[in-house]
């Protein structure tokens, strides 16, 4: 496990999305209650992976964006479209990271 000081300079467990966090995406789609399956793409497409649940269907070539979908599709459900005031601050954030 990584710990890494945050602004507040209190110790945060620090993830970054590389292959060794595709399992444990996995898991925690299927402790959700998605079933997931690997779908084969139309032709000259790559294959993806689908998740399921009772609610929505997500798709993604990984499980790590798999689960990011499916967090934002179960936390906004069929809302899940961007405000205006979201899409600002996704902006916002990118400009400020442009060193």
């Amino acid at each position: 496990m990584i710990l890494q000081l945050s602004i507040d300079r209190s110790p945060k467990v620090c993830v970054v999305e590389a292959g060794n966090t595709e399992a444990p995406a996995l898991a925690a789609l299927k402790s959700l209650g998605f079933i997931v399956t690997r779908i084969k793409g139309y032709t000259g497409e790559d294959p993806y992976f689908q998740a399921e649940n009772e609610h929505c269907i997500v798709r993604s070539a990984s499980f790590s964006a798999l689960l990011g979908l499916a967090v934002l599709t179960t936390r906004r459900g069929e809302n899940w479209y961007p405000t205006d005031k979201d899409v600002d601050e996704c902006l916002e954030i990118i400009a400020a990271s442009i060193v």
